[in-house]
Formats: structure tokens, sequence, C-alpha cells
């Protein structure tokens, strides 16, 4: 059953209007929806479907960007420079490398939520179809009881479960005879980034 905790809380910590959404991310919010980075068509990326619907929504006063880096001192330093301003949003998704230690992946984010102060900042989890042996993202990791995407969930204040809205997606769509996922089963295709899209 889906909360709506995180919204209350959203709306209580964002006093200031946001003028952008800011996805910070690798290849997955980079896009890759037509199986080639820097692809022109705005369906190839998350960032280029949600800014078309906050435009046919009338909504030209907020835009989605998307930022490469995942260092919180990249972020630290947006912040300080003005690039982001006050009351914008982040988004943070991490799809690698990946990590041995959930514990060291925590204090990971913790840094990172640290980091953006009073911005409100989403965690995303990760799809995996069909990964590589040594995912982490829903394997159990050690002796932890964990894996990568229970640590996002445990850690995120406000939470885009990319992975559940995926799984939702594929079991609609192979019923169809299609799928929201490229062959890699971990980037979205253009299907997959409208669905990710709709999450923001």
């Amino acid at each position: 059953m889906k909360t709506y905790l995180p919204i209350i809380i959203f709306c209580a910590l964002c006093l200031e209007q946001p003028t952008t959404i800011w996805l910070y991310g690798d290849s997955i919010s980079r896009g890759y929806g037509m199986a080639s980075f820097g692809h022109p068509s705005p369906l190839n990326s998350i960032h280029g479907i949600a800014n078309l619907l906050l435009i046919e929504n009338g909504r030209e006063d907020l835009t989605v960007k998307w930022s490469g880096s995942q260092d919180p001192n990249y972020l630290w330093g947006s912040i300080r420079d003005g690039f982001i301003e006050p009351g914008d949003i982040i988004i943070f998704e991490n799809a690698g490398p990946h990590y041995n230690n959930t514990e060291a992946y925590r204090m990971w984010l913790k840094l990172f939520k640290f980091t953006a102060g009073s911005h409100p900042i989403y965690l995303t989890t990760t799809p995996d179809y069909d990964p590589p042996p040594d995912s982490q993202y829903d394997t159990l990791i050690g002796v932890s009881g964990l894996s990568i995407n229970a640590v996002v969930r445990e850690e995120a204040l406000l939470l885009l479960d990319w992975d559940a809205e995926m799984d939702e997606a594929v079991g609609v769509m192979e019923s169809y005879g299609a799928s929201p996922m490229l062959p890699d089963g971990i980037h979205p295709n253009a299907f997959g980034n409208f669905v990710l899209a709709l999450s923001i």
C-alpha cells in the first residue's frame, strides 16, 4: 500500500518554490533510451520526457536537468555557487559502482543527503532484470541481510522506488509482448524512461 507521508514531508520542506529538479546520476539518468548516449530525441532520457510533460501541463516555470556527477563535493559546489537555488529539488540515482559493504554504501548516501542541506532530496532504487553476476541491487550482500536497494529504501526520507515502478511496468508490458527495458536488463528504453519520468 502506498504511503503519502513523503508528500507531507516534502511540502513541509519545500518552503521556496522550486525552479529546477536536479537529477544527479549515472547512465540511467543521463539517458540511454535509444541505446545511444547523446541521442537528440527527448525520449532518450528521463529528464527529456519529464520536461515535455511539464510543458504539456503548463509548468514552464519548472525544468528537470541532469548532472552526471555523484560526488558530494560537486553537489556542495553547485549549491555554494548558486547553480542549485533555494527550494530546488535533488534526485539522486546510483546504479554503480557495485559495493561489497552495505554500511559503507549507507555512509555514502548519508554524506550526499547531508551535503544537500535543506534541499529536498529523493533517493532512487535501481531496476535489475538481467544483471551481471556481481549485481548487488537486489542480491543480499554478505552477512548483512541487505541489498543495495534495501539500504536505499532505509535511508531515503523521500523515495522514488524505480525498482518497484519498473517491476510493475515489466509485468504489464510483457503481456503485450513488449518491455520497458533494453536488452542489457539495466537501462530503460523510451517506454521505461516514460514510466520513470511519470514518477517525478
